[in-house]
């Protein structure tokens, strides 16, 4: 008789178990559909502002001396004309790093 006794007291409780496992698992599917299809919009534009930040970094940087006081680095102002993707002569050039170069090739 002990042994149906404790077997009724088992079973609410397992059912009581599954259904609150149940809505659990229903409350996390719900935030997850709320998260990915309602609030989509926001995280693709929160997304776009994190990744397209735009940061200036000063590049001047000090000169560098060796012991006996001569210059070993310093910060220099060119002009950068890169050139890439150009026809010269018929021939498509992918790497030429400065106008001057491509000066040079159309003399050749």
């Amino acid at each position: 008789m002990a042994s149906s006794t404790a077997a009724n007291g088992a079973k609410p409780r397992l059912y009581l178990f599954t259904f609150l496992l149940c809505l659990w698992a229903v409350a996390i599917c719900g935030r997850l559909i709320y998260l990915q299809v309602i609030e989509y919009g926001d995280f693709v534009q929160r997304a776009a502002r994190q990744q397209q930040r735009t940061v200036d970094v000063e590049p001047r940087r000090g000169i560098i001396y060796d012991r006996n006081g001569q210059e070993l680095a310093m910060s220099v102002m060119v002009v950068d004309d890169a050139a890439s993707r150009l026809y010269v002569d018929g021939a498509l050039l992918l790497s030429c790093r400065t106008l001057h170069e491509v000066a040079i090739l159309n003399n050749l």
